[in-house]
């Protein structure tokens, strides 16, 4: 088996523990061939079960697409395909040092950064003295970026436009109400019936046949409760009419 070690972008790590079942599987990122690959190639390794517990702790100190140095073991497959077993991953930034004694106990540990990635104090990346002289620039400010946090949006308001339609609602009545106006002036005369409740009184007939000595008696009064209704039914009959008149125009 040959053994090798390669730079490649961190993306994620599985673990997947059941019975007696451990796997851990890392994923990377690397430059794509552009024919089978495009934007990021990526590449799936199984971690060897002597480091297991090793590389999944230093997994978990990395950041999504950091720069990391992958030590690994090529295995061939199946028509001589190469697998990649993963003995030791750590970051290609931030490198650490440890010494132990001879009882195994850790006397100093130092860490240094290397790489273009590096961050000094405050997350600015240290200079290497070659400026271009330039001073500090004011840079423009642009639109607010997107926030995690959930903040209350603007209350919106329907008052613009009730008052619009009230305004509308307004000048519809007054225009109805001149035309009922103007209308109900050129059929006055027509329909002005005097259907007053206290106007005289129906009459009331009595005339005698001769043949036979039979009296015929012909008297509205009697009715006149039922004939009353007919006012109610000349006024509804009357106003549907103007409606209809004026819907029209």
């Amino acid at each position: 088996m040959a053994r090798t070690t390669m730079e490649l972008a961190f993306i994620s790590a599985e673990r997947v523990k059941f019975d007696n079942v451990d796997l851990i599987k890392l994923y990377f990122g690397d430059e794509p061939d552009g024919e089978k690959d495009l934007g990021v190639s990526l590449l799936s390794m199984q971690v060897s079960e002597d480091v297991r517990e090793e590389v999944w702790g230093a997994c978990k100190d990395l950041d999504v697409l950091e720069t990391v140095r992958v030590t690994v073991e090529i295995e061939r497959g199946s028509k001589n395909a190469g697998k990649f077993i993963v003995l030791h991953v750590e970051s290609a930034t931030n490198v650490s040092n440890t010494t132990k004694d001879a009882n195994g106990n850790v006397t100093s540990e130092s860490s240094k950064c290397t790489g273009p990635n590096c961050k000094g104090t405050g997350g600015i990346k240290e200079g290497d003295g070659k400026g271009d002289g330039q001073g500090e620039e004011e840079e423009e400010e642009g639109p607010p970026g997107p926030s995690r946090n959930l903040q209350q949006g603007e209350q919106g308001s329907f008052a613009e436009g009730l008052s619009e339609w009230d305004e509308r609602i307004a000048e519809a009545r007054a225009e109805l109400d001149q035309k009922l106006d103007e209308y109900g002036a050129l059929f006055k005369g027509v329909f002005d019936l005097n259907l007053g409740a206290a106007g005289g009184s129906l009459p009331c007939e009595t005339f005698s046949i001769s043949t036979g000595g039979v009296s015929l008696r012909i008297c509205p009064a009697d009715y006149s409760e039922q004939l009353s209704y007919l006012r109610y039914v000349l006024l509804l009959a009357a106003a549907a009419l103007a409606a209809v008149i004026v819907l029209r125009g």
